[in-house]
């Protein structure tokens, strides 16, 4: 009799305990919730009670909310204000599993070894082999001569007709597509030498001849007085005054690019440069950059001399049937 009393006394000691290792055997899952401003009123085993929020919910769309439900439970019953809404199965991966995801895949990222690829020699050969091909003048000569095939008897009436302003661009352009000619300049250039070549360059009317300059006078904070020099370069008169009237322009162009000045290792100014084969990646992008460039060679002039004498000289230098229609135009008065 005394040990049926023990069993009993302790079955009822233990049972509370079991409840309880029973009822703390729950999980947490993401549910489903009509809008944002619904919430949680109570959870009872696999069935989830939801209540709306008072009048309109100033946000639009179905919500998330978290809910702990007993692990065993597979599929909840969601209820919306005493109606059932609808059945959710609970996801075998939940959000809160992320962190402890990526830690494991970080982990095993460490010990993945990727094998080296063994034609991986072999094919950066052939790579480098077709990039010195592409940079090849006589590829380049083969690509400019198919473009201007295409432009005359494949496109020609087309291009005509629609852009009627693409005719005239090929003729404008004495240099080929890859030669350069650089004129570095700064404000502290005589105005009459800056003005030359600016007159020199509009009249030439050539894209690939461009005047630079290594920044902005006084630094970017201060643009004035490089609009004032500008100004006083580019304008057919310089006493005319743009907010009072039409003032006539030079059609040449100023770039602000220091990187062209470190590329080609200009030490003072004026400074003329002619590069005879350049290789673009992205027009976008400075010509000064080595990772958008390549450049075979250049040659260089320094000092207050005209874009003529220096057409003139590089010339001497290597032959070019760019620099010889330059130099045609200029003995012609530009306009041929």
């Amino acid at each position: 009799m005394k040990v049926m009393r023990y069993i009993l006394i302790a079955t009822a000691l233990w049972a509370p305990f079991t409840s309880i290792a029973l009822s703390s055997a729950t999980k947490t899952v993401t549910i489903d919730t009509p809008d944002l401003c619904t919430t949680v009123e109570k959870v009872a085993g696999s069935q989830v009670y939801m209540k709306s929020g008072r009048g309109a919910c100033p946000s639009r769309g179905a919500g998330k909310t978290r809910v702990a439900v007993p692990a065993a439970v597979a599929e909840i019953e969601l209820y919306v204000d005493g109606a059932p809404w609808k059945k959710q199965v609970t996801a075998t991966f939940d959000i809160g599993d992320i962190p402890e995801r990526m830690s494991t895949a970080r982990k095993a990222v460490e010990k993945m070894r990727i094998p080296g690829n063994v034609n991986g020699e072999a094919a950066m050969g052939k790579a480098n082999d077709l990039h010195y091909f592409y940079q090849s003048q006589e590829f380049q000569d083969r690509v400019e001569t198919q473009k201007n095939r295409l432009q005359k008897h494949v496109f020609g009436d087309t291009m005509q007709r629609y852009y009627p302003a693409a005719g005239n661009t090929g003729k404008r352009g004495k240099l080929s597509a890859r030669e350069r000619i650089y004129i570095f300049i700064s404000s502290s250039v005589p105005r009459a030498t800056l003005r030359n070549y600016v007159q020199a360059v509009s009249q030439l009317k050539d894209p690939n001849i461009r005047i630079v300059m290594r920044g902005f006078i006084g630094g970017v904070k201060h643009i004035k007085p490089t609009i004032s020099f500008l100004k006083d370069i580019l304008l057919e008169d310089p006493g005319c005054n743009p907010l009072k009237e039409m003032c006539r322009t030079f059609g040449a162009q100023v770039m602000v690019d220091p990187i062209l000045f470190v590329r080609y290792d200009v030490r003072e100014v004026p400074a003329i440069v002619y590069s005879p084969s350049v290789s673009v990646l992205d027009d976008r992008m400075s010509e000064g950059l080595d990772s958008n460039i390549t450049v075979s060679q250049h040659h260089m002039l320094y000092g207050d001399v005209s874009l003529e004498y220096a057409v003139a000289q590089f010339l001497k230098e290597t032959p070019s049937g760019g620099l010889e229609a330059l130099r045609s135009s200029f003995r012609q008065g530009y306009y041929q």
